[in-house]
């Protein structure tokens, strides 16, 4: 998961990833060098999944229906790769 700011597309200081499939919830951490912020959550679990970035001053980002299946053979999850471009608050489109 790669977050960007929708105008600059540099990436917020911090944001929080929850993922949700059912009762299923988990969040995601940073990862990453500076001036990248990319966020990783429900490691090698397939589900469909909702998933939602939040981070002070932005609208929040949400996609659903967001597969995360195995593939071929082997055990591993197929990685479901994502961009949230997020909108700051009170500018246009934002809330």
């Amino acid at each position: 998961m790669t977050v960007l700011d929708a105008q600059t597309g540099q990436p917020p200081v911090t944001a929080t990833l929850v993922v949700t499939d059912g009762a299923f919830r988990a969040e995601g951490t940073a990862l990453g060098t500076p001036g990248t912020l990319r966020l990783v959550a429900a490691e090698e679990r397939p589900g469909t999944y909702t998933v939602t970035v939040s981070s002070a001053g932005y609208r929040d980002w949400t996609a659903t229906d967001v597969r995360a299946v195995r593939s071929g053979k082997c055990s591993y999850l197929r990685t479901a790769s994502l961009t949230a471009r997020l909108l700051r608050l009170g500018s246009v489109g934002g809330a």
